[in-house]
């Protein structure tokens, strides 16, 4: 397999190194360190169409192939591993799977939030069990924000 980067992918992978350098890093330590989400960072990022990457175009998703995908999280967690896995959970954990396996209606009804940045991918484990099946919690809206609720 040629895991050699296309042009296309060259210059993805150029711009997202200068995003970060000039967006992201500025004030990484601080956000860290207070816990801070960076609202306007990923609301950039969706306006790039990374939290859409792994959406299909007809959803308004970017489409990529897995290995475009892959370089771009890549370059952001270089810089910040969170903001990389923000990106990669509304990708890899939320758009892919319902992409492949969701009825047309959710797809439909998900997809175009989720890749253009209105909603975000979320995941969230229980503390005592790994088992995600076995979870009772349940994620409640609150304006710009979510909370866990349950044990």
């Amino acid at each position: 397999m040629d895991f050699s980067k296309s042009e296309e992918q060259q210059l993805l992978c150029g711009e997202l190194r200068r995003f970060a350098e000039e967006r992201i890093r500025p004030g990484v330590a601080e956000r860290d360190a207070s816990k801070e989400f960076p609202h306007e960072i990923v609301a950039e990022m969706a306006k790039m169409g990374l939290l859409g990457m792994m959406a299909p175009e007809e959803y308004g998703g970017a489409g990529s192939s897995p290995l475009s995908y892959v370089m771009a999280v890549e370059e952001l967690a270089v810089v910040c591993p969170s903001i990389a896995a923000t990106m990669s959970v509304t990708n890899s954990v939320c758009c892919w799977p319902i992409s492949r396996f969701g009825s047309e209606e959710l797809k439909r009804r998900v997809l175009p939030p989720l890749a253009s940045g209105q909603m975000i991918g979320v995941f969230s484990s229980e503390f005592r069990s790994p088992d995600i099946r076995r979870s009772s919690s349940r994620s409640l809206r609150w304006p710009r924000s979510c909370r866990r609720q349950g044990s």
